[in-house]
């Protein structure tokens, strides 16, 4: 049994993890999943803690990196030569010289070739995670 929801009763159910998104996340991800069932003519289950799970929302492609290009990185960073696998790597600069390293997720086209990604504004988004 499925039940049609509308937006307000979609961000409602989000109020058990206020945290996970805002609200024009939640707007840019309801449009997403609504465009979703229409072309795939397949209905969901609306499950906020599933969702909280899959999507992750980023203001950022800077906030992106600090979660997923520090095992991404080359070997050595290419300023200092330190190994940036021993190395914390904040917003793709090596933590140790501060200089930029490059990982396949420095551009928002490499992003959008490894999963779905779902844009809120000029730079927030919202990932499918992987």
């Amino acid at each position: 049994m499925i039940q049609t929801i509308n937006f307000y009763e979609f961000e409602q159910g989000f109020r058990i993890r206020p945290d996970n998104f805002t609200y024009k996340g939640l707007l840019a991800l309801f449009d997403y999943l609504e465009d979703y069932e229409e072309d795939s003519g397949e209905k969901m289950e609306f499950d906020p803690i599933a969702l909280c799970g899959e999507y992750t929302e980023y203001e950022d492609l800077s906030a992106f990196c600090n979660d997923y290009s520090a095992t991404d990185m080359e070997d050595d960073c290419p300023h200092c030569g330190a190994d940036l696998s021993g190395v914390a790597v904040i917003g793709g600069r090596c933590g140790v010289c501060n200089g930029i390293v490059y990982s396949d997720y420095n551009c928002m086209k490499d992003v959008v070739e490894k999963t779905e990604v779902i844009n809120i504004d000029d730079s927030a988004f919202i990932i499918r995670r992987f």
